[in-house]
């Protein structure tokens, strides 16, 4: 089953509030592009190695987004919108959930799981609360 890792589920990985070994053996973890992102705008070099090199640990395949958004999307590395896709919606509806520049990632993020039925790891509060909405499924693997 192909997983879904926000990049939240690497920061706590590295912090060790999330254990690797929970972690289903049988699940595919993949990522977009937008995951690298993040983590490449981290300014301290040493979380950065850290969260690149658990990237690499915990994930293997590395899948387009299903929707471009301009200034965004990666060339390559995202499907042109089609009609099937939620994002601009997932965005508004994260946008009156809660106005973070992180939103346009996060709708691409969950429009990319729910086109293609993946399950969605994070403990993003609002973006569990609209990806679910819109009929993903999500999922928090931190420790309570």
């Amino acid at each position: 089953m192909k997983v879904m890792l926000d990049t939240n589920v690497f920061n706590h990985l590295v912090e060790g509030s999330i254990d690797p070994a929970s972690i289903p053996a049988e699940w595919e973890p993949v990522i977009t592009h937008i995951q690298n992102d993040e983590i490449e705008r981290t300014s301290d070099p040493t979380k950065r190695n850290a969260l690149q090199a658990m990237v690499t640990a915990v994930t293997h395949i590395r899948i387009p987004t299903e929707t471009a958004v301009w200034g965004m999307s990666r060339w390559g590395e995202a499907k042109w919108t089609g009609p099937a896709s939620l994002c601009s919606e997932l965005k508004d509806q994260l946008d009156r959930e809660k106005k973070r520049p992180s939103n346009s990632a996060d709708a691409l993020i969950a429009d990319t799981c729910i086109q293609n039925g993946f399950l969605l790891v994070t403990n993003d509060q609002a973006l569990k609360k609209i990806a679910s909405a819109n009929g993903c499924a999500v999922l928090d693997l931190r420790k309570p």
